[in-house]
């Protein structure tokens, strides 16, 4: 499936042990990941209890969630991240994946508006002028795909 693989990456600290310096390293793992050590493994280990976050053969669970967060907090590339992870880019690719596939589904849990259909409107983005066309465009876009839904459901 995969012909030109590049050979392995090999370093002295593997991702696992860059990920064991943040922990064990005050305040590291907030300036490096944007969150507290308590919190990181308090959402580890919800994500591997509740949502199936797995670890691989070659990379554990923290490993995985500390690749998203690396990536995400400080806006990096997949280049830079298999330089400091020692992974090829498909296994990040991968990993990345993974985890933001667990924690979509934590989203669909627990983050849910108070007013699923959206009858009010803060009065701030109500009466700014700024964001009138980018809710005019998306409102019409949602009821275009709300009406293609009813009509799709109907038609069968």
């Amino acid at each position: 499936m995969f012909l030109t693989k590049n050979p392995t990456r090999t370093s002295t600290t593997s991702g696992m042990g860059y990920m064991l310096e943040l922990f064990r390293t005050p305040g590291e793992c907030h300036s490096q990941l944007r969150m507290s050590l308590e919190i990181f493994d308090d959402l580890h280990k919800l994500l591997v209890e509740r949502y199936g976050l797995k670890p691989s053969v070659h990379m554990s669970t923290e490993e995985s969630l500390g690749i998203l967060f690396f990536i995400c907090s400080g806006n990096e590339s997949n280049r830079k991240c298999q330089n400091r992870f020692k992974h090829s880019g498909e296994t990040i690719s991968r990993k990345f994946e993974d985890v933001l596939f667990c924690l979509m589904d934590m989203a669909k849990e627990l983050i849910r508006p108070k007013d699923p259909n959206f009858h009010t409107m803060h009065r701030r983005i109500r009466d700014d002028k700024r964001a009138y066309l980018y809710l005019k465009t998306a409102s019409e876009h949602l009821m275009a795909h709300i009406f293609v839904f009813h009509f799709h459901r109907r038609s069968k």
